[in-house]
């Protein structure tokens, strides 16, 4: 399965690092998901669910799925970086009384084109109910999980299409446009075909 889903990651563009890195996507196949993310919650709940309420962390344990998917996501500027919250860029630069080393705020950045931050995965928790899986060939299973790892997909789209990923992965994240230009990358690449 890892090895699929690394080459449908490869093939989509999707930044990977090396064999010693630390991961983010975590995938666990059980025949108990339920107790699994119960036992998650109350093990680890703020490394599993972060600052989820308990209300949304309850309804995800509780609805039974063959695949639930959790995603931690975090606000990054293009470069990778937390954004900073500085005084606006204009009072710095008219020397609006700050002393030492000058924040910029990353938020005076947006333009009408491009976007000062982003949302990227801090990690994804993909958990299989294996007793759902007698009809599901193992190839099919890594497709669609990372389809689901690598893009946050709501859990009730309908989506079977590697041009998802590609397109997602090399259109420029920051563009405001990003929505269309995903749209028509699909489309080129489902008409070449």
């Amino acid at each position: 399965m890892l090895g699929r889903i690394s080459e449908i990651a490869r093939a989509a563009n999707v930044p990977l690092a090396g064999e010693r890195c630390r991961p983010n996507l975590f995938i666990f196949v059980t025949a108990q998901p339920t107790q699994l993310l119960q036992a998650m919650d109350k093990q680890k709940r703020g490394v599993t669910f972060g600052d989820a309420s308990p209300t949304v962390v309850d309804e995800f344990i509780n609805t039974p799925r063959p695949v639930r998917v959790w995603y931690d996501t975090s606000i990054r500027t293009p470069e990778g970086t937390p954004p900073k919250q500085g005084l606006p860029n204009a009072a710095q630069v008219l020397g609006g009384g700050l002393q030492g080393v000058k924040v910029y705020n990353d938020n005076d950045r947006t333009s009408h084109m491009l976007l000062s931050k982003t949302w990227s995965f801090s990690y994804v928790y993909v958990v299989v109910d294996q007793a759902r899986l007698q009809a599901v060939a193992r190839g099919q299973l890594a497709d669609y999980v990372a389809l689901v790892g690598l893009a946050q997909i709501k859990p009730e789209a309908h989506l079977d299409d590697q041009s998802f990923l590609k397109s997602l992965y090399t259109t420029e994240q920051i563009s405001k446009a990003q929505r269309t230009h995903i749209a028509n990358s699909i489309v080129r690449d489902v008409v070449q075909r």
